[in-house]
């Protein structure tokens, strides 16, 4: 029954590899693409002759290499590319991982190398109840705040990072249940079965737009550079 049950999510419900999918649509007039923080290489894997990757993560960026990707070891805060290289960025899960100060540094290497009119995408969890069960997070960044600090208001408070326009803001919807630890009260294969099961009727909710039971657990934030 468990195995029914996963077959159908992970074919028809699990978003997480169908996304990078959609979201490499924004990027189809991009000759030069990055991708920070490329980690194995889910989305340079797209189009390995468009895409770059960066990461820090030497094991990660071997697997990457393995599958054919066009990856390079390289730090968000000292991007190692020339001015206006690239022609569309995209930033998965990488910004939690900053305190402000480095934050700002990363936003001001992507404007660096980043050409007028091309695209970022910058993708990042909110808070919620396993955030923090991953050591390396350091903070939660608001969509509103990145849009306020790429908005031509505050260029004179933090120049060199860049002006923005706002293409699309995606919000991200935690399952109605979907803890962290379960304690085992019901065989493996009927607790499982329950999980997946709640996270399909989750998505069901989602897709016809019942929200107001889900939680926002992270979002994509879809922009374009002036």
């Amino acid at each position: 029954m468990y195995t029914f049950f996963q077959k159908l999510y992970y074919k028809y419900f699990d978003l997480s590899k169908n996304e990078y999918r959609r979201l490499y649509g924004y990027f189809n007039t991009c000759r030069k693409i990055l991708d920070v923080g490329c980690g194995q290489g889910d989305f340079c894997f797209l189009d390995p002759k468009k895409i770059i990757g960066i990461d820090m993560n030497t094991a990660s960026l071997e697997k990457a290499k393995r599958i054919g990707c066009n990856v390079r070891f390289g730090d968000a805060r000292k991007i190692p590319f020339a001015k206006l290289f690239f022609d569309g960025i995209f930033c998965a899960h990488i910004i939690e991982h900053f305190t402000v100060p480095d934050a700002l540094k990363m936003l001001k290497e992507v404007h660096r190398v980043l050409k007028p009119g091309g695209i970022l995408i910058i993708q990042t969890p909110l808070m919620h109840n396993a955030f923090y069960n991953n050591f390396t997070h350091e903070k939660v960044y608001a969509p509103e705040a990145i849009m306020r600090y790429l908005s031509k208001t505050n260029q004179t408070v933090f120049p060199n990072i860049g002006e923005y326009d706002v293409v699309k803001l995606i919000y991200r919807y935690a399952p109605l249940y979907n803890p962290v630890f379960e304690p085992k009260r019901l065989p493996d294969g009927i607790q499982k079965t329950i999980l997946v099961m709640m996270k399909i009727i989750s998505i069901l909710f989602y897709s016809i737009g019942i929200r107001n039971y889900l939680h926002k657990d992270g979002y994509t934030l879809i922009l374009r550079k002036k």
